[in-house]
């Protein structure tokens, strides 16, 4: 069996840009894949997808993965989020990191 067998379809949802459910806590919000342009900068920027403390103690990183989370993550009322909203909305760092996976799992 090939790599590509072995994957789970692509669901309709983030064929169509419209984005993938990610639950934390009783919230759902909803991720949406990256924009190509977006996905060349992310990937020239370093950040972590694994371990977020090294994003978060970094001024720079920090500013980025708060954009990505503005840019790409919504919530049930449709507002984007950011840093100071998921820390409202007592996200873990485990919750950020999967948050950073999915953004980049849908992309592609």
């Amino acid at each position: 069996m090939s790599k590509i067998d072995e994957k789970a379809p692509v669901p309709f949802s983030v064929m169509s840009g419209d984005g993938e459910s990610f639950v934390v806590g009783e919230k759902t919000y909803t991720v949406k894949p990256m924009l190509v342009k977006h996905a060349l900068e992310f990937a020239s920027e370093g950040l972590s997808i694994g371990s977020q403390i090294f994003n978060l103690t970094d001024k720079k990183a920090m500013a980025k993965v708060s954009g990505y989370l503005a840019g790409y993550c919504t919530n049930e009322a449709g507002e984007s989020m950011d840093l100071n909203k998921i820390a409202e909305d007592n996200w873990t760092v485990v919750d950020l990191k999967q948050f950073m996976r999915k953004l980049v799992d849908i992309s592609g």
